[in-house]
């Protein structure tokens, strides 16, 4: 079962911000897809680790996402995005408070919107920069780094903020865990991901 939810996000002072929500969820493989133009063996072309279920180990698996998005990138002769220490604390902060929380949505209790989020973090302090944000949780295979940036490339709308040109920088948050309520054996294989880009 695959369950999309798009939630392009408010207007906001910064130059253009977006933001989209997607959920992966099913235990069977066969919930797992592909994107257009995903080749067999991509697991074995230069990315490592992108069959590694992030219960196992987050910084190992948030490594294999910047490389799928990077090689999405370079596909395209698109510039490489590079980590920045300010979106990711953004991102890993957003992670985890879903998880703890238990919702799924760019804006969180409180009514914290994602660029406020990121503000905070001192990533982007005036209103040049542009924004944008994607989310996606899933359980099982599904929450493989491989399976979710397959679905974020079989979205429109993740997909344009992955392969947007004036992105420069990026912060990859990734929890173990589920943000809604689950039984604890589907939790402990489950992961949340926020990806924050940004313009500097």
């Amino acid at each position: 079962m695959r369950v999309l939810v798009s939630d392009i996000g408010p207007a906001t002072r910064f130059k253009r911000s977006s933001a989209v929500a997607l959920v992966l969820a099913g235990l069977a493989a066969g919930a797992a897809f592909s994107a257009p133009g995903a080749q067999a063996g991509e697991a074995k072309a230069r990315c490592e680790n992108v069959r590694l279920s992030p219960a196992e180990d987050t910084r190992l698996a948030t490594q294999a996402i910047l490389c799928l998005l990077n090689r999405e990138r370079a596909s395209r002769h698109l510039r490489r995005l590079r980590i920045s220490t300010n979106l990711t604390r953004a991102a890993s902060g957003h992670s985890k408070d879903m998880v703890k929380r238990r919702y799924f949505a760019h804006t969180s209790p409180g009514n914290v919107t994602f660029d406020h989020r990121i503000r905070r973090a001192r990533y982007a302090p005036d209103a040049s920069a542009k924004l944008g944000e994607n989310l996606a949780w899933g359980m099982g295979d599904p929450a493989l780094p491989i399976e979710i940036v397959r679905g974020w490339m079989s979205s429109p709308e993740h997909r344009a903020n992955i392969l947007d040109p004036a992105y420069r920088s990026i912060g990859i948050g990734i929890s173990a865990g589920v943000p809604v309520d689950a039984t604890a054996s589907s939790a402990a294989s489950g992961a949340t991901y926020t990806t924050d880009f940004g313009s500097r």
